[in-house]
């Protein structure tokens, strides 16, 4: 799975905007947030837990280094409070990496 999530971000970061635009309509940003809050979820005891997590928080911050995914983010607030927790969480995650 983490090799997925690399690869959606290698995707996002070089996405054309109509591909993103795409991707958030059909919900693709609450999908991956749905994935940090699933990933935070649980106990991070393995290496391979906390790669899954960040490669995971990385695809969101790939999202929002859009405008168009800024704005989605900024308009839900149930995604930021999802965001702010995976990334209390990932901070901790990285000291185990």
């Amino acid at each position: 799975m983490t090799q997925v999530y690399a690869a959606l971000n290698k995707k996002l970061r070089s996405c054309e905007r109509e591909w993103m635009e795409g991707l958030l309509e059909e919900g693709g940003l609450g999908v991956l947030l749905q994935g940090v809050e699933s990933l935070s979820g649980r106990r991070v005891v393995q290496l391979a837990d906390a790669m899954l997590l960040l490669e995971c928080v990385a695809c969101v911050k790939s999202v929002m280094n859009s405008s168009i995914g800024l704005q989605v983010i900024t308009q839900h607030y149930d995604y930021i409070n999802i965001l702010v927790k995976g990334m209390n969480l990932s901070t901790s995650a990285s000291h185990m990496a």
